[in-house]
């Protein structure tokens, strides 16, 4: 599934790794970061990404799972946000801004 996902996958590894805190602040100023050095192809496919993780049948622990394990991302969403499919609707929302 995950070859299904490579621009979240290079988004999330790259901006929100392990050092995105240090690097960026916080979780939404890496987003921006993405949204200001990505052209409009690569922000389109990554909100293209975004809208066919939505749509699986993934319920919340395998999302997360997902999220973390598949997508490399290292910001831990369910600590500020009710849960994934909210968060990455946020994230679909500022990539298509």
């Amino acid at each position: 599934m995950n070859q299904k996902f490579l621009t979240l996958k290079n988004f999330f590894g790259a901006y929100l790794n392990q050092d995105f805190d240090l690097e960026f602040g916080a979780a939404d100023d890496a987003i921006n970061a993405f949204i200001h050095q990505a052209d409009e192809n690569e922000r389109l496919l990554a909100a293209s990404e975004i809208e066919q993780l939505i749509a699986t049948t993934l319920d919340e622990e395998q999302l997360r799972t997902f999220i973390f394990n598949e997508l490399g991302c290292c910001y831990f969403y369910p600590s500020e946000w009710d849960g994934g499919i909210a968060w990455l609707k946020h994230i679909r929302s500022l990539l298509l801004k």
